[in-house]
């Protein structure tokens, strides 16, 4: 048992067979001096401590005490992660676990037979997410991201992804950020039509493209898509597209430099290129 629950036993035993607290204590093998013990209280930094925690859960509703404590670190504000999760646990703060379906995988669905990308070589995913306004009408945002950095390079919203605009969106993001050597796609029309095969095949740019019924295979933007219906899309709410747009950007800025990615020990996309093209050693992704 932890001290503060034998401190209830020592006082429930001092109440129930009216003995010293000596003889409790003796019996419970609680030290006397734990049992006198009084605590001081929340200092006030500690208290302006918690009111940003709960400032940043209260933002940030899908984040836990981790990624909290790397938000901190961004505004200067270095704490022990023990210290967080202590205090996290102490307010009561968590983040209900959603339930995972579970999918059986046929062996001959063609899982793997995209072939391996090569080390070294710049490759992008991209697919299609929707969502609506408050009056329901439709809105599409189309995501490109670096599989290797899971930098969110480009997030358009309309209010419907045609060939045409995947294919511009395509062409602006390249023009940004130099073409990739592969794009990842699943087998949906808009992102496979022969307009978008034509220019790729200009650029010199493969097209790896998954079989049907089988996000498996596009799991770097399927993860990202995830991560974004769960903390954005289910949060917002958009009156317009225009106010779509701003919030999509606004949280694409997010996404890139101030959340915490798991899979690259917690530092954001952007900070992980950086060390990336600075040639410094980077945590391993996982595969």
């Amino acid at each position: 048992m932890s001290p503060a629950r034998r401190r209830d036993a020592v006082k429930t035993a001092q109440e129930t067979l009216r003995v010293s607290q000596r003889l409790a204590c003796r019996a419970i093998c609680q030290p006397r001096s734990t049992q006198r013990y009084a605590a001081s209280g929340v200092t006030g930094g500690e208290k302006e401590l918690v009111a940003k925690i709960f400032a940043l859960a209260a933002e940030h509703p899908r984040y836990g005490y981790r990624r909290i404590g790397r938000l901190l670190e961004q505004d200067g504000r270095h704490v022990n992660h023990k210290r967080l999760y202590r205090l996290w646990r102490r307010e009561g703060l968590h983040v209900p676990a959603k339930p995972r379906r579970r999918r059986k995988r046929n062996a001959d669905s063609g899982a793997g037979k995209i072939e391996p990308i090569e080390t070294g070589q710049v490759v992008w995913a991209w697919d299609v997410i929707s969502d609506q306004t408050t009056a329901g009408h439709k809105l599409s945002w189309l995501s490109i991201l670096n599989e290797a950095t899971r930098e969110c390079l480009a997030l358009d919203v309309h209010r419907g992804i045609s060939a045409s605009v995947a294919l511009s969106v395509l062409q602006q993001t390249a023009h940004h950020y130099g073409a990739p050597q592969c794009l990842r796609s699943d087998n949906s029309r808009h992102l496979t039509a022969r307009k978008i095969r034509q220019w790729l095949s200009v650029m010199s740019i493969e097209l790896a493209v998954g079989q049907p019924g089988s996000p498996w295979e596009n799991a770097r933007v399927e993860a990202f898509h995830r991560r974004m219906r769960d903390e954005f899309l289910n949060v917002d709410s958009f009156g317009s597209l225009e106010e779509a747009r701003l919030l999509t950007a606004r949280w694409q800025y997010h996404y890139n430099h101030r959340r915490a990615h798991s899979a690259l020990d917690y530092l954001t996309p952007s900070e992980f290129a950086r060390r990336l093209r600075e040639g410094k050693s980077a945590p391993e992704t996982d595969k």
